[in-house]
């Protein structure tokens, strides 16, 4: 191993020993409310959307078992359940590893839905040049 590999690696570690001093330092809601806002970040269903003017983040999750949506602004995350809303103040430290974690879940979702407009896109002139070698061949 190198000697740059070891030192990234080091301060992931420290990185990541801060964190969870940092999260066992909340109080149970926001123990809760961080769990939450991580769960519905990577359900494959929710809908992630981002306001770039006023850097609001929304996830929205719609099926047949349940129907939640989550705010997370600068320093408070919301979270309504349907019936209820819930207001929780969480460090900006904390807020800003969600953030990350969502722009990282849009950025994959996004590759996702360029990856299935590409396959379309092929599919779609494939069938325009068997069309046009069909029309090319009886003219011709």
């Amino acid at each position: 191993m190198s000697l740059k590999y070891k030192y990234k690696k080091f301060l992931v570690y420290l990185k990541l020993k801060d964190q969870n001093k940092l999260i066992e330092s909340l109080d149970e809601n926001q123990k809760l409310t961080y769990s939450i806002v991580k769960e519905l970040i990577s359900y494959n269903d929710s809908i992630l959307l981002i306001a770039p003017l006023s850097e609001v983040l929304y996830i929205n999750v719609v099926n047949e078992e349940e129907k939640m949506f989550c705010k997370i602004e600068t320093t408070k995350v919301k979270i309504i359940n349907g019936k209820y809303g819930y207001d929780t103040f969480l460090p900006e430290e904390i807020m800003a590893e969600l953030k990350n974690r969502f722009n990282i879940r849009a950025e994959y979702k996004r590759r996702k839905m360029e990856e299935e407009i590409s396959k379309n896109v092929q599919v779609s002139l494939k069938l325009i040049h068997e069309k046009l070698n069909n029309k090319f061949k009886k003219n011709g």
